[in-house]
Formats: structure tokens, sequence, C-alpha cells
């Protein structure tokens, strides 16, 4: 039966698609960081002790700001 080998291509299309959005945004992200000066912010919460009182609003842009520019 071919089925399966139509449906294993198209599941292998789609991931190849979805590894090339993330591998553009991630260009774009690092171009703007590192030629264009952008401030970079994580969503990371820093810290080994997190409680969900001390988290910020969801929604909220809150988080590590990077310097623009080199880090290092």
């Amino acid at each position: 039966m071919v089925v399966p080998l139509y449906l294993d291509a198209g599941l292998v299309g789609v991931v190849a698609v979805l590894a090339l959005v993330v591998l553009a945004d991630s260009v774009r992200q690092w171009y703007g960081y590192l030629v264009q000066g952008w401030t970079i912010t994580s969503s990371e919460v820093p810290g080994a002790s997190w409680s969900p009182a001390a988290a910020p609003a969801p929604g909220s842009r809150e988080g590590i700001k990077l310097p623009p520019g080199r880090c290092c």
C-alpha cells in the first residue's frame, strides 16, 4: 500500500517547513541583535525558587533584557 508512504512524506514535509520557519526567525533575531543593535528580551525567570505569585502577569512583556550589541 502506498498511502503510508505518502503520509510519511507529508509529515516530513511539514516538519521541514516548521524547521525552516524556526531557523528564519532565529537568523532574523541574531541579525537584529548583532548588526542592528536590537535589545533582546528573554521570558526566562531567573533564580531557583519560582512561585506562581512572583510570576509576571500573562501577556506581560517583562523579562531579562540583554544590552544591544555584542554581549561577550
